[in-house]
């Protein structure tokens, strides 16, 4: 999948800025002398690929603005991913709700009334899993908040306390979900 015309035709590449996080894969910020930046991340192939698999997914459907993929160089480990830079910052409010507004009317579009991804996939360096359910309570419970939590607790980024308040959020939800169900 390369689609290479136009992303660095005649043009220089001004400045790079890397990622100072310790994220996999590794991800840098190419700007370019006609003002345009793209983003280049290298990794796993499993997590590459994975992500490019998703970004084409999420455009098909049209709802929610996705960077433009130039581009997956493919190695025998590993992969390149070339895409736009979507810009960076703090959201406010008003974008947090136009986000919201348009995650929506993604999955009102899916395909599926069923919520989970064929393929498990990644947030940064962690797996995350993507096992279908009926409802989207149990999936964003199962499959996004929890290993987050738990992750956060196993590293002790957590008090007992806030562990504590977390699973018993996560645990009404669960039963909200079932009696709304």
């Amino acid at each position: 999948m390369t689609n290479w015309d136009g992303v660095l035709s005649a043009v220089d590449i001004t400045s790079t800025v890397r990622s100072s996080t310790t994220l996999s894969p590794a991800v840098t910020r190419l700007d370019l002398s006609d003002g345009r930046a793209i983003v280049v991340k290298v990794g796993p192939a499993t997590v590459i690929d994975a992500e490019a698999d998703s970004l084409a997914a999420i455009e098909e459907i049209g709802r929610v603005p996705t960077p433009r993929v130039w581009g997956v160089v493919c190695g025998v480990e590993q992969r390149t991913l070339v895409t736009d830079w979507v810009g960076g910052g703090v959201p406010d409010e008003s974008q947090w709700r136009s986000f919201g507004a348009a995650l929506a009317a993604h999955h009102l579009a899916s395909s599926t009334p069923e919520y989970g991804w064929h393929q498990n996939n990644f947030i940064g360096a962690s797996a995350q899993s993507n096992h279908w359910c009926d409802n989207w309570v149990s999936f964003n419970r199962d499959h996004r908040f929890r290993p987050q939590f738990e992750a956060a607790a196993s590293r002790e980024l957590l008090t007992a306390s806030q562990g504590s308040v977390i699973e018993e959020s996560v645990s009404y939800t669960h039963l909200r979900a079932h009696a709304t169900l």
